[in-house]
């Protein structure tokens, strides 16, 4: 989990998520969902977390109004995210 959380971490940070920002994490309840918010605690970054029964429309609402910078997900929801948050 350290090793993983961490790599994570870099990965998001390299991907130019910063400290106070809020990421958005779309996930199933497993372990990536843990592993993300983690990586974002080690960060310091804001969690939000996204409903999966979010709608697309929703997602894009939800991201607005919150201020998220990123959406973390899995792979399922690729099209919603693309949808909801195309940046």
């Amino acid at each position: 989990m350290e090793q993983r959380t961490t790599a994570l971490a870099a990965g998001l940070g390299n991907a130019g998520i910063r400290e106070g920002e809020r990421v958005a994490v779309l996930c199933r309840n497993h372990r990536g969902i843990i592993e993300a918010s983690v990586a974002l605690a080690k960060l310091g970054a804001d969690v939000l977390f996204l409903n999966t029964g979010f709608a697309a429309p929703q997602i894009a609402a939800v991201i607005h109004s919150e201020g998220a910078v990123a959406v973390v997900h899995d792979d399922e929801f690729t099209p919603l995210v693309k949808r909801g948050a195309p940046r």
